[in-house]
Formats: C-alpha cells, structure tokens, sequence
C-alpha cells in the first residue's frame, strides 16, 4: 500500500510539472511535446500499474488510450486558445 501511495504523489508531481510548463512555455512545437509527454506519461503509469496488479486486458488498454487521447486533445486546444 505505501508504494501505490508514493507512485501516485509522484505521478501526480509530474503530472503538475508538465502541466505548469504546458502553460508557461510560448512555443507551440513545446506545447505539444509537454502535452503529448502529459498524455504518455498517464498512459504508461497506468498500464504498468494494471501490469504489476495482474489485471491488464485489452479493455483497460483502450480505456486508458482513450483518456490519454481525449486528454491531450482537451489540454492542446485549450493551450491554442492561449496563442
């Protein structure tokens, strides 16, 4: 239990990390690489958690890609917003 606890606050720091340059930054090519680096990073913690669990199946694979893919699209559309 104490190891799912630290993955998750780490997850969450570089998560925030990235989200805070996502907005900071001013280049676009940028932008999209921290957003596209937000959405793997969500991606790959999330499978390698249901891998360690046991429990990955092609459905929580699709689950997660689709999240990780809605989330990028969201968190790029609102930084082109921003100019």
């Amino acid at each position: 239990m104490q190891k799912k606890i630290i993955q998750y606050v780490l997850l969450a720091v570089v998560l925030s990390s990235l989200l805070a340059a996502a907005f900071i930054v001013q280049g676009k090519a940028l932008r999209l690489l921290l957003v596209a680096s937000i959405s793997l990073t969500y991606l790959a913690f999330g499978l390698l958690n249901h891998y360690e669990d046991k429990s990955l199946s092609e459905k929580v694979f699709l689950e997660y890609a689709a999240l990780a893919s809605l989330t990028f699209i969201v968190l790029y559309s609102l930084l082109l917003a921003r100019g």
